[in-house]
């Protein structure tokens, strides 16, 4: 695994179009040997409600390209934004132009802030690295919010570890 998100998404279906559709269309994943995979909140690996996670990874990918910032510095089309659901991403999202307007473009545009853009107010999202630290972005009001860096190995070797139970695990024998 190169890296994971878990993030609360306002809808799941529109959050995975776009994410799979900004990692494919303008990181080039699929071209290049990357893939992602979405997670269910299933009973082995349960996430807080409404909270989803994805994680990319390869097993020959070009990892001379591998980048989670988009260079592509083409406008989108009203095809994309439809489409692809671009459209979801709001207006505080998109850069604003000379004139006024609107940019609608993904140039040095990261997969973080498309995450962040997807996400419902006043949640989090954390992304793993490869390495041992956790980006957190704390999603406020209107989007905006602010990015952490957690040392994961300084905090869970600082962190208070739950009382063991005293329940004792015991096998049928045949």
């Amino acid at each position: 695994m190169l890296t994971s998100y878990i993030f609360k998404p306002r809808s799941l279906n529109i959050a995975a179009k776009v994410v799979d559709s900004f990692c494919n269309d303008f990181l080039n994943y699929g071209d290049e040997g990357f893939y992602l995979h979405w997670r269910d909140n299933s009973v082995h690996n349960k996430l807080p409600d409404g909270y989803v996670e994805f994680w990319i990874e390869t097993e020959n990918g070009n990892m001379d390209v591998f980048t989670e910032t988009s260079f592509n510095d083409e406008p989108l089309t009203a095809q994309d934004l439809t489409d692809n659901l671009f459209a979801f991403l709001d207006d505080n999202f998109w850069e604003d132009d000379c004139e006024g307007g609107k940019l609608y473009s993904f140039y040095e545009r990261e997969l973080s802030e498309v995450v962040a853009a997807l996400s419902i107010e006043n949640s989090r999202v954390v992304s793993f690295e490869a390495g041992r630290n956790a980006w957190v972005h704390d999603i406020g009001q209107g989007g905006n919010g602010r990015y952490h860096r957690v040392d994961m190995a300084e905090h869970l070797l600082s962190a208070d570890m739950p009382e063991k139970s005293n329940r004792q695990l015991t096998l049928p024998l045949a």
